[in-house]
């Protein structure tokens, strides 16, 4: 049962990256169509409502006794399983004409993690796990241990996030990251930022102010390949749990198994 719902959400985050390649070469003609949810920095375009629908219709067609969270629409169906999809994560890179974004795909039954993938359309890249293994492009992959430094690698963020009054505590924390690791990228996707750590792409990536569905499925990926995952949750309380738990995590911090980050303090409120 589980092989099939983690190929079910591999062919469906396929089938929505590619509906969200067709409208990005068409954006052109379509970017009359985005609009504003909370300020000019949180936008969302027609395709994104467009893949959600697609990627939802598939999912309760292959899993009928499953409840689906979209980050557009909300809740939809009912059932032992709960999906959370990102029809098109990187809405502002897409908008923009940056051809960095991808569609995210979780499963749970309860707590426990079932199927995840996220498929970057214009690269090409397919990231979903198979069983207990991560696969890439088709390929499996898990970390080796290794032992390094933060200042031998890059790490991804998130931060700052887009938003007016930054808080100081914010800014003092992404002068931490700055002055810890060797560079910082920043992609504007959080969905990919765990892809690429849990494809071993990058060694580093620190989140935070996202949604559930924006790391549900990169969280699950990063187990599989076997990196290290601290969360915590809105009162800065580490997390026992945070794959089976996406809708409790605030903060997380995902690292190549043997990347030493014991020097950096990470309990900054978010």
């Amino acid at each position: 049962m589980t092989s099939s719902l983690q190929e079910l959400a591999r062919e469906v985050a396929v089938t929505g990256g590619q509906l969200a390649a067709e409208a990005f070469r068409d954006r052109p003609r379509t970017a009359a169509s985005v609009t504003e949810k909370d300020g000019h920095f949180d936008i969302v375009t027609e395709a994104d409502a467009r893949v959600e629908r697609v990627v939802v219709d598939r999912i309760l067609s292959g899993a009928p006794s499953s409840r689906v969270l979209g980050e557009e629409g909300g809740w939809y169906g009912e059932g032992e399983l709960t999906w959370l999809i990102d029809p098109i994560d990187g809405t502002s890179n897409f908008a923009s004409g940056l051809p960095i974004f991808a569609t995210s795909v979780a499963a749970l039954r309860g707590t426990e993690p079932v199927a995840a993938a996220v498929h970057e359309p214009v690269l090409g890249a397919t990231f979903h796990t198979a069983g207990d293994e991560l696969l890439v492009d088709g390929m499996p992959f898990r970390w080796p241990e290794q032992s390094r430094g933060t200042r031998e690698v890059e790490i991804l963020t998130n931060a700052p996030y887009e938003r007016s009054g930054l808080p100081d505590s914010i800014l003092d924390s992404c002068r931490t990251v700055l002055d810890s690791f060797r560079a910082v990228r920043r992609l504007g996707a959080c969905t990919l930022h765990l892809a690429y750590v849990a494809a071993g792409w990058a060694a580093a990536t620190y989140e935070y102010e996202f949604h559930p569905w924006d790391v549900a499925a990169g969280l699950q990926l990063a187990a599989a390949s076997g990196c290290t995952i601290v969360a915590w949750d809105a009162a800065g309380q580490v997390l026992a749990d945070p794959v089976g738990n996406p809708m409790g995590v605030a903060r997380v911090l995902v690292t190549a198994p043997g990347l030493d980050c014991s020097h950096i303090d990470w309990t900054h409120p978010a």
